[in-house]
């Protein structure tokens, strides 16, 4: 039996999955201390579901969502960057852009001195690269045109690593936190309630919301997609739209608003990203594979543990980015926004940490990455 499900549907069965996360997550004492995010939690166990039960019901769910709920996502961020963030934020933003570059590098090296030291070949070395770690297999069109026929074992494990890199990323960031925890004063995060919108003023919000995300798609219909995807659209045309408000004083957005809404967003990609992993492919990984992720995952944390922290200044944002490092070097870039967003339930949310993270792990470094694989391979 086959059921193919809509974008309603789709949308009521993302938003059940994310609610039983947070029910599982309540009732399991080392999820919540651990911090493991309620989306990844439903997001698994629906991916877990529909894999067992594909013999009998094959579910198709609208993955393509996954996109928009990024744009939006991104457009909350962008709206949400007012002049006193932007200018506090820059300097963080590019010295953690640097940060990334870095892992990147040092990942390509890294693979390409073990890969000749055992003999492997440029396929295996290509699935255990940036391409594929601060990348994911989403990128698989780039290491075609490098690997070129050597594709019929190439692209199932490169697969099946990538989604053992973002399920494995998940405890590492949380593992990350829980070391640096204890060391961080977090005073200086906010703890806001749940705001409270009067109508007229919460179909504002989704206007100026529904907007930017439809101005983040305009590069990608006029033939500009590669340079500037949906989600940096969202996020430039957002900053550009606030700016505007600010500077004319023609609506004041609230941080916690908007903040609100965005994590609506978030939780729905997150959800999505996760319900669309192909678990089947987990059957690709070898015990030689686990090995190289784990050593690119060590030195990855120690580095962030031991230099991140300490150069960003060993806060509460030092903290946040050095873990956010750990789930975008290993896994895809939402693992790092899933588990700030989990620590941020608990710990409180830093505003300044919006223009740093997202705009780096989630969209520059998926532009630069491509070309830094070139480099090496």
């Amino acid at each position: 039996m086959e059921i193919v499900l809509n974008t309603i549907q789709t949308i009521a069965l993302l938003i059940a999955f994310i609610l039983l996360g947070y029910f599982i997550k309540s009732k399991v004492p080392i999820l919540n201390k651990y911090y493991i995010p309620a989306p990844f939690i439903g997001g698994l166990l629906l991916a877990v579901l529909m894999n067992l039960l594909s013999s009998k019901l094959k579910l198709t769910i609208d993955f393509s969502l996954f996109t928009v709920f990024f744009a939006g996502f991104f457009a909350s961020v962008g709206l949400r960057v007012d002049k006193k963030i932007f200018r506090k934020g820059i300097l963080k933003q590019l010295f953690f852009l640097f940060t990334v570059l870095f892992v990147a590098v040092m990942q390509n090296i890294f693979i390409i001195i073990f890969g000749r030291v055992f003999g492997l070949s440029k396929s295996h070395m290509l699935v255990f690269s940036s391409l594929n770690l601060v990348g994911d297999a989403s990128l698989a069109h780039h290491a075609i045109e490098l690997v070129g026929n050597d594709n019929g074992t190439f692209l199932p494990m490169l697969s099946g690593v990538s989604v053992f890199c973002i399920i494995i990323a998940i405890f590492s960031c949380s593992f990350m936190f829980k070391l640096l925890e204890s060391k961080t004063d977090f005073s200086d995060a906010v703890k806001p309630s749940n705001p409270v919108f009067a109508f007229k003023e919460l179909l504002i919000y989704l206007l100026l919301l529904f907007t930017t995300t439809g101005i983040a798609y305009l590069p990608t219909q006029l033939g500009y997609g590669h340079w500037l995807s949906p989600l940096g659209g969202g996020l430039l045309a957002g900053i550009v739209i606030r700016l505007v408000l600010d500077k004319f004083n023609i609506f004041k957005i609230e941080f916690f608003h908007m903040n609100f809404l965005g994590n609506i967003f978030l939780s729905l990609l997150l959800v999505t990203g996760f319900a669309s992993l192909r678990l089947a492919d987990l059957k690709e990984i070898t015990p030689w594979a686990i090995l190289i992720v784990f050593l690119q995952m060590a030195w990855l944390m120690a580095f962030s543990y031991f230099i991140v922290f300490k150069l960003f200044g060993k806060n509460s944002i030092a903290a946040y980015v050095a873990t956010g490092l750990t789930g975008i070097g290993i896994g895809f870039p939402p693992n790092s926004l899933s588990s700030i967003q989990s620590f941020s339930e608990e710990n409180g949310v830093i505003p300044d940490l919006i223009f740093i993270i997202p705009p780096i792990g989630s969209w520059l470094i998926g532009v630069i990455n491509p070309y830094i694989v070139h480099l090496f391979f």
